[in-house]
């Protein structure tokens, strides 16, 4: 009987490793690990952050897309409350008149605004995130990628649809490296207070930011089975679920109705929150098993990145 007691642990032991190498424990792990996200005590809003969203009554007011003269109004209104770091999470690749000479001009004045471009669309060693719904590439703001003030929001998509990693950097088709957008805001606010990433030692892959040391998730890593793993991922560390930081409308902004000093040494993030524009991922707080999933606007999602990487490089804890 011992023989045989053994040979039912060896088994079943055999069983669940086969498993998990065909993959087939994957979403129950990612699942497990939700549940860990969703227990962890709520954080109160990040100071460093205020989010500017394009609400439903935005869209009605002044349609959408916002055009450049609205869009030149509202950069220059929030640049004029000195903030550290604007990022802009609209695709602006092409002129929405009237008022182009004018949000160029506005760009150009800001070298603290950070622009947005689509990279992994057609990235050969993309080609996961294709079929998770990433349509292509979308070039980004003309002056801002003459001027290098530019990064990458793709988001890497789990099997089931929800976003749990982030990118630091990814490349774009011609093997450029592209800083992905919350990375690239973190590290404008970093430089305020003299960090900046740094790589020492053998590991070409290792990048240390001020207390913080990052190493790129691997395809089996934690819970994932030969996972897309291209360019530099790495887990995401969520504030908290949707609703989390401090969030004004454009219309709020463009009439007055915020303090004086709202956006003053802090990190804006523009982006839509409008659920008509679509511009929504599931994130980890969500479950299909037993509830609606959560939507979480794709900008919140960058400011959760921004949030994390800052507060890794200060020794901040996350609230495990």
């Amino acid at each position: 009987t011992r023989w045989r007691g053994a040979a039912v642990v060896l088994a079943t032991t055999s069983g669940v490793l086969l498993l998990r190498v065909l993959g087939l424990l994957q979403l129950l792990e990612l699942a497990a690990y939700d549940q860990l996200v969703r227990a962890r005590p709520t954080q109160p809003s990040d100071p460093r952050i205020a989010i500017v969203g394009i609400t439903e009554n935005d869209v009605r007011r002044y349609n959408w897309p916002l055009n450049d003269a609205v869009m030149a109004e509202l950069l220059s209104t929030i640049q004029a409350q000195e903030p550290i770091a604007v990022g802009l999470d609209i695709y602006r690749d092409l002129p929405v008149e009237p008022g182009h000479a004018d949000l160029v001009a506005v760009m150009r004045s800001m070298p603290n605004l950070i622009g947005i471009t689509k990279v992994a669309g057609q990235n050969p060693d993309a080609e996961e995130f294709d079929a998770a719904g990433n349509e292509g590439i979308i070039a980004p703001p003309p002056v801002l990628a003459e001027l290098g003030q530019i990064s990458a929001n793709d988001l890497p998509l789990d099997p089931d649809g929800k976003v749990r990693r982030n990118f630091l950097y990814l490349s774009d088709p011609d093997s450029n490296i592209v800083l992905g957008f919350g990375f690239r805001l973190a590290m404008i606010y970093l430089d305020t207070l003299g960090i900046a990433p740094d790589n020492e030692g053998d590991d070409p892959t290792r990048i240390e930011l001020g207390e913080a040391v990052f190493h790129p998730l691997k395809r089996n890593d934690g819970g994932y089975v030969r996972v897309d793993a291209a360019g530099y991922q790495m887990m995401l560390n969520y504030r908290g679920s949707q609703g989390t930081f401090d969030k004004v409308s454009v219309s709020d902004v463009l009439d007055g109705n915020i303090e004086p000093d709202h956006f003053r040494d802090r990190i804006v993030m523009i982006g839509s929150t409008a659920t008509s524009l679509k511009d929504f991922e599931i994130a980890p707080y969500a479950s299909r098993v037993i509830g609606e999933p959560e939507n979480m606007s794709g900008v919140e999602i960058h400011a959760n990145i921004v949030s994390g990487l800052v507060d890794a490089a200060t020794a901040i804890a996350a609230a495990w």
